[in-house]
């Protein structure tokens, strides 16, 4: 009975197993996902009031993949000089630091207060206005610090043939990962 082959000796072996013959691999894409935690500072004001405070946001494995080019495969660099380096998707965090409890509470409470001033300024569209300005809650975040890992996708596009005349194609996508 024939033993298995070892994943190292894939690339020069696995297509002898099908029968055919090794030609070529390279690397077609290269995407790039983010999981962990980040550490946002989130300021939500209306016209004449703040409230600010640090929100801790989880990011799960898998949300968001982002196509990183050839260069996506090379080690971040260290110190991180940007968060688009590890590819974390500012819309979605932006939306998970607003669903803190302080943060929502503080926009529900303005948006009703609003509510009320608008029902009280009638048809004047100058006061409807200013009190749309001034009782519209805005938010305004930054990211402090992030602590998770950064996962690589490669999508490989490997030529081989199986003792005949025409080549074959196959595309593999490979998560490489390092056990610890």
């Amino acid at each position: 009975m024939r033993q298995p082959l070892k994943r190292s000796r894939w690339r020069r072996n696995g297509s002898r197993v099908l029968g055919g013959n090794f030609r070529s691999i390279q690397i077609g894409e290269t995407l790039r996902s983010f999981a962990g935690a980040a550490i946002v500072r989130v300021r939500a004001s209306v016209g004449h009031d703040s409230y600010e405070r640090l929100v801790d946001v989880n990011i799960p494995p898998d949300e968001h993949w982002v196509s990183a080019g050839l260069t996506g495969a090379s080690p971040i660099s260290d110190p991180l000089k940007t968060p688009e380096a590890v590819v974390i998707n500012s819309a979605s965090l932006v939306e998970k630091a607003a669903q803190d409890p302080g943060v929502s509470e503080f926009c529900r409470f303005y948006l009703g207060r609003r509510t009320q001033e608008l029902a009280s300024t009638g048809t004047d569209p100058r006061k409807r206005k200013k009190v749309e300005d001034d009782f519209t809650p805005s938010l305004d975040t930054i990211l402090l610090g992030i602590d998770g890992t950064v996962r690589r996708q490669l999508r490989l596009k490997t030529l081989f043939d199986l003792g005949s005349e025409h080549e074959y194609e196959s595309s593999i996508a490979v998560v490489p990962s390092k056990k610890t």
